[in-house]
């Protein structure tokens, strides 16, 4: 190569470079001048459960947080707003178990059952209280892969739900083994699993890492979760409150 042409190649490199630094800064003063706004517009959306407004301005304003470089408490507070809210305007039209009974039926009767969860259940959310454990002694097992043995049966066969989230073992360390956890996660696929002698189970598999826990009790409210459930809004709470500190959004001190 002839010095001419390496340093035109070098000139080129250094104008694009400089053409590239321009566009990120000039994006940096939009995402600066609109974030303050698009947070204000989502938490009113979020505050009045419109979860779709929620979602759109959320994580818009979660993206542009992330390309100026925030990491406060006040900045991880609205990512998990975001995260909250593309979940709750996702969410699974039907109830899981409705979907997994079609399931069953298909599969029994030679039926393309993956199809029928495929077109009901693919890219949706759902949100789930449960109690959760670690998978353990499980060569392909991965940090914080969890299970959840729900109490449906379907005819004879059992029903599972199986994701990953790091976070559990932190909460597992001032829990027992299976803490309650109110957590949300993108539904995968299904398949139909061998559990134990004689013993099958319709196993869910939960969208690798889509897995959250939920520290919002405003944004829950919204979704029937203390209507539909045997416990007070001070036990969810509580239970929120101690998901916010395993998560690393506030400390016991913030919750007092």
């Amino acid at each position: 190569m002839t010095p001419f042409r390496l340093v035109g190649m070098c000139l080129v490199l250094v104008v694009t470079m400089t053409i590239w630094w321009g566009i990120r800064q000039r994006q940096l003063v939009v995402d600066a001048g609109q974030v303050n706004e698009q947070i204000r517009r989502g938490l009113e959306a979020l505050e009045q459960g419109q979860f779709d407004e929620a979602s759109r301005e959320l994580n818009t304003a979660s993206s542009a947080l992330d390309r100026l470089g925030k990491t406060d408490s006040r900045s991880q507070r609205i990512k998990q707003l975001a995260r909250e809210a593309r979940a709750a305007d996702g969410l699974i039209p039907v109830p899981l178990l409705e979907v997994l009974e079609h399931v069953d039926s298909v599969h029994r009767e030679g039926g393309d059952w993956e199809r029928r969860f495929r077109d009901q259940c693919e890219d949706t959310w759902i949100i789930v209280q449960s109690q959760v454990e670690l998978v353990k002694d499980v060569p392909s097992s991965g940090v914080g892969e969890f299970q959840v043995d729900l109490p449906f049966l379907l005819g004879d066969r059992e029903v599972q739900l199986t994701g990953r989230l790091p976070v559990l073992a932190r909460l597992i360390r001032v829990a027992d083994q299976r803490p309650p956890v109110l957590f949300a996660a993108q539904l995968k696929t299904c398949r139909l699993v061998a559990v134990r002698p004689g013993v099958t189970a319709w196993q869910v598999v939960l969208q690798e890492d889509s897995s959250f826990l939920w520290t919002e009790l405003a944004s829950i409210r919204h979704l029937g979760f203390l209507s539909e459930s045997l416990q007070s809004a001070e036990q969810l709470g509580e239970l929120l409150a101690r998901q916010s500190r395993a998560t690393g959004l506030t400390t016991e001190e913030q919750d007092q």
